[in-house]
């Protein structure tokens, strides 16, 4: 966590981290879906006795990172660390998204996507533990609804799952979604943000015609019509996890291989998530790929897979440290790769 707050943006950075950070510190409204969940969440952060605002609400992303390779490694089934060399090793999977440029960026500034990888690694663990979480898969669907719509979706999807496996009552699934309606509440911050008129306010959100129009980010689609479905989809992905993931693309394939050991529902439920978000960056936002700003699970995915494959191939030759072969590994793709890092990064 040191070594990624040493690495955020010192201030306002690229693309709409601006924005999204000067919504969160002014409790605004920034451009469509909104994210209210996010704004609360930055704003919150933005009150920390730090340096400037716009580096406080960074942090959340920092942090949202940070807990989402741990939850996903959880969700894997790896143990808790129980002695140094094992937290060593934990601290290092945590930093391997800096071996991708794209992953680094929005780690590094005010975005809505590292928030959106935490609510999906929690979906994951909490399936992962049982499917009688259905009560807190319900929870993060609603409120995954306020930060990005692929949150909503990766949490929604697992949702469906645990309620396929429960033979419930029609009432508990009726509560459960009483819970998802509770935390989609949330989306109720942007018409009474508006109508406060804040420094930032993205339209005028006066009506449910104009509040639907925002959470569809119609005007965007309209404004960007003739451009939707050109990007290339699939072979967008393939070249953006091809550049950015090269490296680590056979470990995390030997890392599925060793969880499907394992685990084999395990193993299940993390190629559905990365399938998933395959499809959705690939065919529903392709227009994302060209700003590496889709693909994005895919690749957090393959860190996390890849140090799990590293690890048991390590162990192999009895070497017991991963740690520094990440290390290693992402110092050199880092130089390799940095004048390609990110936007420019």
């Amino acid at each position: 966590m040191a070594t990624w707050v040493w690495l955020l943006a010192p201030s306002v950075a690229w693309f709409d981290s601006g924005e999204l950070a000067a919504a969160a510190t002014s409790l605004g409204v920034p451009h469509p879906t909104g994210f209210p969940a996010f704004v609360l969440a930055g704003h919150d952060f933005s009150l920390l006795p730090l340096a400037a605002a716009a580096l406080r609400v960074h942090l959340l992303g920092a942090v949202c990172a940070v807990a989402a390779v741990v939850l996903w490694r959880r969700a894997l089934g790896v143990a808790w660390p129980g002695n140094a060399r094992q937290a060593l090793d934990e601290a290092a999977v945590c930093l391997a998204p800096l071996a991708m440029g794209a992953l680094a960026m929005h780690i590094r500034a005010s975005e809505v996507y590292a928030p959106t990888w935490l609510v999906a690694a929690a979906a994951l663990y909490a399936l992962a533990q049982a499917p009688r979480t259905a009560p807190l898969l319900a929870l993060l669907t609603g409120l995954g609804a306020a930060i990005h719509v692929e949150a909503a979706l990766l949490a929604g999807m697992a949702w469906l799952w645990a309620e396929a496996s429960l033979r419930s009552r029609w009432k508990d699934r009726m509560g459960r979604a009483a819970l998802a309606a509770l935390a989609l509440a949330t989306l109720l911050y942007l018409p009474l943000a508006a109508r406060r008129q804040p420094l930032l306010s993205w339209g005028a959100i006066d009506s449910a015609q104009a509040l639907f129009r925002h959470l569809s980010a119609a005007s965007i689609r309209e404004a960007y019509a003739d451009r939707m479905g050109t990007a290339g989809g699939f072979s967008s992905l393939w070249t953006l996890v091809r550049d950015q993931a090269w490296l680590w693309l056979a470990p995390a394939a030997l890392g599925l291989a060793v969880t499907w050991r394992r685990q084999r529902s395990r193993a299940a439920i993390t190629a559905a998530v990365l399938a998933i978000d395959a499809l959705y960056s690939a065919l529903v936002n392709p227009m994302g790929l060209r700003d590496q700003q889709a693909g994005l699970l895919v690749l957090l995915g393959t860190c996390v897979l890849a140090a799990e494959g590293l690890s048991w191939l390590l162990a192999q030759v009895r070497w017991t440290w991963t740690a520094p072969v990440l290390h290693a590994g992402v110092v050199w793709q880092a130089l390799v790769q940095s004048a390609e890092f990110g936007q420019g990064d």
